[in-house]
């Protein structure tokens, strides 16, 4: 855990370094860095940047997630494509 490591000389909850893989041309193996925050117990935020490869473009997101109560949340997402969902999610532990 970042926090742990570093305290309050970083202000972020969350990072994550994904180097992709060596083809890299499907979005989920891409490399790509993000960080995230909790701004309240109930709200997430995500900045990410996917790096562009060859004929692909670095994109950009932002997203949101707001926790409703201990199962369901609404994830919101947008890209600087212009590409933009919204999501009700389900969690179920066990």
């Amino acid at each position: 855990n970042i926090q742990s490591t570093f305290g309050k000389k970083i202000p972020i909850d969350t990072l994550n370094v994904d180097l992709g893989t060596p083809d890299s041309t499907t979005e989920e193996s891409r490399q790509k860095i993000e960080v995230g925050k909790y701004v309240s117990d109930r709200i997430f935020i995500k900045l990410g940047h996917e790096f562009g490869t060859g004929e692909e473009v670095a994109t950009e997101k932002l997203m949101i997630n707001y926790k409703l109560n201990n199962r369901w949340s609404l994830q919101g997402t947008e890209t600087d494509k212009g590409e933009s969902d919204l999501e009700l999610l389900w969690r179920l532990s066990y």
